[in-house]
């Protein structure tokens, strides 16, 4: 790519500003939600990509989201989630917490000499 003054003065920039804000986020998590002038490290070539991302992840952590962890008595199907090519979601109820949801399953922890797993779920 030819070296253009315009090219090189948004090369030398040491970061592209991105900021994406729901008044919810703020609401739901207070003074734990981050709030810094530092900027994040990332490795975007533009401001619009970074702000597309920026704005992906406040989608993704805007909802009140929940972890959980439950066995599963049959392997087969533990390994069935270790070998996907693809992101694995799962509908998870709780009838005690009130909970039916879709949820992305993050980790599968097989025991081989007991014959169980452990899948915990996200979302």
């Amino acid at each position: 790519m030819t070296a253009t003054p315009t090219r090189i003065g948004f090369v030398i920039e040491p970061y592209r500003r991105a900021v994406s804000e729901t008044p919810a986020v703020a609401k739901r998590h207070g003074n734990l939600a981050r709030e810094s002038t530092d900027p994040l490290e990332t490795y975007f070539a533009s401001i619009t990509d970074a702000q597309i991302r920026a704005n992906e992840r406040q989608d993704i952590l805007s909802p009140d989201r929940r972890r959980f962890s439950f066995p599963i008595l049959d392997v087969d199907v533990a390994l069935d989630l270790l070998d996907a090519d693809e992101v694995v979601t799962a509908r998870f109820i709780d009838e005690e917490r009130g909970i039916d949801a879709r949820m992305v399953i993050t980790d599968v922890v097989i025991d081989a000499e007991a014959g169980s797993a452990t899948v915990k779920v996200w979302g």
